[in-house]
């Protein structure tokens, strides 16, 4: 077996048992009443989530203004080797 389908099984094992863990968390806090736990607990894992989604929107657009940019700069006077006109 690759050394490279191991490692996806490895990190499948891994994922199924964090969520089982994560199951198991959440029922036992349920029996046990602990609902303020859960509420905290959930709230920090959806703001978790909005940061994740932040940055992840944010190197997308920052990679577009890029390219963009570079597109701009191309078609510039200055690129041609013409002085740019005063604004």
């Amino acid at each position: 077996m690759r050394y490279q389908n191991k490692k996806k099984l490895q990190r499948r094992r891994v994922r199924k048992l964090f969520w089982l863990f994560a199951a198991a968390a959440v029922c036992a806090l349920l029996f046990e009443e602990q609902a303020a736990v859960l509420y905290v607990a959930s709230t920090l894992a959806t703001c978790g989530l909005l940061i994740v989604v932040a940055i992840s929107k944010s190197e997308v657009r920052d990679a577009q203004m890029q390219a963009a940019r570079r597109s701009t700069w191309r078609g510039s006077a200055r690129w041609r080797g013409r002085p740019l006109l005063a604004a």
